[in-house]
């Protein structure tokens, strides 16, 4: 089995920590988070936790300040995907815990931005539980932190906030949040980078979804069809999302076996990456489809939920 490069670095200077190993750890971190949408959250969760126990064994000793300051951010880093991890596991009060120390390092390194990372990330746990307003709580905390970050970042956390208020029916306040998350994209010049990923295809997608939500489904379709084209097909969990959105604007449409044929293929995509979400999501088609025309037209997506279910 490989060995992470950070754990060769760090294992040469053990009693303490220094640049080399600390780029490394940073390296790695950021790749956590990029494979995050192609990699299981129980594969990914070694990684990450190893990283955390050394970060907290250097935390334990006095460190330079421009050491310390490093190290409190790539906990903030590591501790945000291990939330966001536990979130995708159902298993959102550790979430929670874990979120709630990315903050304290976010304070500690005294850095908006990724205290701002951190709360758009909590906010997806409230979000698709059906919180929605404490998921609009967090993202108003976010956009705050955030007024100094890249306009990646805030277009990602404007987008975010359009879909939560749109999902409390708030039509005004979610095309505003939208419109603001178009403006931040039109002012983005810097390739994507680290935690900082947000692009005009994952907008289409995110507009898509806030449509769908207010009931707009003549503009949600051709968005998400669009996000759909233009994502990585690398990035499955995402792609999944977007799917069984979709799905439910066939329902709207009152397609419901093209709802079921789509959720179906959202489920095949995802499928040794599945995530909480996704299931929740595809079951909550299920029933939708259940109520238009009865059980029987739902047995392939009953068959393929068990099978996601089981694995």
């Amino acid at each position: 089995m490989d060995v992470d490069p950070w754990v060769l670095a760090d294992a040469l200077t053990r009693s303490g920590i220094d640049g080399i190993a600390l780029d490394h750890m940073e390296r790695a971190a950021y790749g956590y988070a990029q494979q995050y949408p192609v990699i299981p959250p129980g594969v990914l969760w070694p990684s990450v936790s190893g990283q955390i126990t050394r970060l907290n064994d250097v935390l334990a000793h006095p460190q330079p300040q421009q050491v310390h300051r490093r190290v409190a951010v790539l906990l903030g880093v590591l501790t945000g995907v291990a939330g966001h991890l536990l979130l995708d596991l159902n298993r959102h009060d550790d979430a929670c815990r874990y979120f709630d120390v990315a903050g304290s390092a976010a304070r500690e390194a005294e850095s908006p931005d990724l205290a701002a990372w951190v709360l758009a990330v909590h906010s997806l746990g409230p979000f698709f539980k059906g919180d929605h307003r404490a998921a609009v709580e967090l993202l108003v905390r976010a956009d705050r932190e955030g007024t100094a970050s890249s306009p990646r970042r805030r277009a990602w956390i404007s987008a975010l906030l359009a879909r939560a208020t749109a999902a409390l029916g708030d039509t005004q306040a979610g095309l505003k949040a939208l419109d603001d998350a178009h403006h931040h994209t039109q002012a983005i010049s810097d390739p994507p980078t680290g935690t900082d990923f947000f692009d005009a295809a994952r907008l289409d997608g995110m507009a898509g979804t806030t449509h769908l939500l207010l009931r707009r489904t003549e503009h949600a379709a051709p968005l998400l069809r669009s996000a759909l084209e233009r994502r990585a097909a690398t990035d499955v969990k995402g792609r999944a999302l977007l799917a069984l959105d979709l799905a439910e604007c066939h329902l709207h449409d009152n397609e419901p076996d093209e709802a079921a044929r789509v959720a179906i293929s959202a489920l095949d995509w995802a499928d040794k990456t599945m995530v909480d979400p996704i299931l929740t999501r595809a079951e909550a088609i299920r029933v939708h489809v259940i109520r238009s025309t009865g059980s029987a037209n739902t047995r392939g997506l009953d068959a393929r939920l068990q099978e996601a279910t089981r694995d």
